[in-house]
């Protein structure tokens, strides 16, 4: 999903049926269970490039303050300029920063069982389904993710009349 930029979960029923001579048919169909918001937060990417740009701010400000110490400035320097030019960036910063609080806020927003079904790895699934536990944020009695995800699948065959389901 990161790389294509799709941001629907799909999942497809599968029915089974026997035909007249006892030979099994599959009929398969598509069903959306889904969207996911702010999926571009799952990259490192948006974090590494704002902390790249905080870093450099820093580092100008530490430059900027070194260089306002000495007694003379030296002319056309590019140290000079370059912290300048970073400095002058600080808006771009504050902006990026309002930007991923806000996608954060939308990624919190997110039904976050659509994460049990963008891998039919088992060991993936379990981890989205403890975290959709986790975010449940209520006071039942604690489920093991095994049969948490157990019953999400289930529901999902049954609401399908399904015999199974596959991952797209």
């Amino acid at each position: 999903m990161l790389r294509t930029g799709r941001r629907d979960v799909d999942v497809q029923s599968v029915k089974i049926r026997l035909d007249e001579k006892k030979k099994e048919e599959r009929s398969k169909s598509t069903h959306r269970l889904g969207t996911v918001i702010a999926l571009e937060l799952l990259g490192i990417g948006p974090y590494q490039a704002f902390y790249d740009s905080v870093n450099d701010f820093v580092r100008a400000g530490s430059a900027a303050q070194a260089l306002l110490g000495a007694e003379e400035l030296p002319k056309g320097n590019a140290e000079i300029d370059r912290a300048a030019r970073v400095l002058q960036g600080y808006e771009q910063i504050v902006g990026e920063a309002n930007r991923l609080l806000e996608l954060e806020q939308q990624f919190e927003k997110n039904e976050f069982y659509l994460f049990c079904f963008l891998s039919g790895n088992k060991e993936e699934r379990l981890r989205a389904a403890k975290l959709a536990i986790d975010r449940r944020h209520d006071s039942r009695a604690p489920i093991f993710p095994s049969d948490w995800l157990r019953q999400l699948d289930d529901s999902i065959v049954e609401k399908f009349s399904a015999d199974y389901i596959e991952f797209i």
